[in-house]
């Protein structure tokens, strides 16, 4: 038998089975739709009082004032510097009415890449 004989033959063999199979069961052939729900909402599973405990939230720890804090890095120290410096260029700016359109935003990324870059060299 050539293979393509043989899978057609196959094929239909497959397929009757599988009718037959179906029609043969009455609980796929004649199974009833469900009635859609009337509040189509998920509903929540009742917790069980004998369960163990889910698993808790960590409280949160009041801010400790009396805490050492670690001093600023030099790069921190750095960029705080040069965000001042910006500051005081955008208000001299915008009090003397020369901001061009521009906004604090765009301005200060300008600013600070160009502080940044004359640090550098």
């Amino acid at each position: 038998m050539r293979r393509r004989e043989f899978l057609t033959v196959f094929g239909f063999l497959m397929t009757t089975m599988l009718a037959t199979t179906m029609l043969a069961s009455p609980s796929v052939a004649q199974s009833p739709v469900p009635a859609p729900p009337d509040d189509p909402r998920p509903r929540r599973r009742e917790r069980d009082p004998d369960a163990p405990p889910r698993r808790r939230r960590r409280e949160r720890s009041e801010h400790d004032p009396d805490r050492p804090r670690r001093p600023p890095t030099p790069r921190q120290l750095a960029a705080r510097e040069r965000f001042r410096q910006c500051g005081a260029e955008w208000r001299a700016l915008r009090d003397s009415g020369r901001t061009e359109g521009r906004r604090w935003r765009d301005f200060r990324r300008d600013c600070l890449r160009r502080l940044r870059n004359t640090r550098a060299t």
